[in-house]
């Protein structure tokens, strides 16, 4: 399935829409699309989260929120509150990566510093798997299935189902092997290397080690991003 449509993954420095207005109404704006044509007719719904909101939905206390904005893991933009001033507000789609890098953080068994340098590659990810969960919500038939992958030797990669492989074909493209992983990053002096896995030279070692791996942790996006929709209808009402 060719899915594309005219959904930006990056935020605008500043919105035109009022604060308060912004932080109002429901948090899940995606009930009101009837199919996925009707979805990918238009720009992507956004919806946003105060500070307080965005911690209460990922996990993540307000100062490593900003850390993590501050190393461009995660994305906020401004909403004018008058007088020529803007408040940071938090697209709804941040706080799913949000969610995402906080599980990271658990099983990689490191602070926040550490898990901004593990996770930039990984969030970048992360927001086409959470549009993609969204989209096959409304396409019905569809079953999501991603899961973030942290390896014994620290390789990072995303798995992701055959549905999902055949959904975003664009996304597909860029799995490899049997268990369609995605090469994401590798440790190298501290941090984390970004892996382009259409380099042949770079996406074979990737494999090779992650298939010997003796163990892994594993995030499961669709059970991520579940939890979240739920909570992030409750917030709001």
């Amino acid at each position: 399935m060719n899915n594309s449509g005219n959904h930006p993954l990056r935020c605008p420095e500043k919105i035109a829409i009022p604060y308060d207005q912004a932080l109002t109404g429901s948090l899940w704006p995606f009930d009101k699309y009837p199919s996925l044509s009707a979805l990918d007719a238009s720009d992507w719904p956004e919806t946003f989260c105060s500070d307080e909101e965005c911690a209460t939905l990922s996990g993540i206390p307000k100062p490593s929120l900003l850390s993590l904005q501050t190393a461009e893991v995660l994305q906020a933009t401004k909403a004018p509150i008058g007088h020529g001033s803007y408040r940071r507000v938090w697209p709804l789609r941040e706080v799913a990566v949000a969610a995402s890098v906080n599980c990271l953080k658990s099983i990689a068994h490191v602070d926040v510093k550490a898990v901004a340098k593990i996770s930039f590659q990984a969030a970048i990810i992360t927001r086409i798997a959470f549009m993609n969960f969204v989209k096959m919500q409304i396409a019905k038939n569809w079953a999501f299935g991603a899961n973030i992958v942290l390896s014994e030797n620290g390789n990072l990669g995303l798995q992701i189902s055959d549905g999902l492989k055949d959904f975003d074909q664009g996304l597909g493209s860029l799995a490899y092997g049997s268990l369609n992983v995605i090469p994401l990053a590798v440790p190298e002096n501290g941090a984390w290397k970004a892996v382009d896995g259409t380099k042949n030279a770079q996406r074979t070692p990737f494999l090779n080690s992650f298939n010997r791996a003796r163990f892994q942790g594993t995030v499961v996006l669709g059970n991520v991003f579940e939890q979240f929709e739920r909570d992030a209808r409750k917030i709001r009402t």
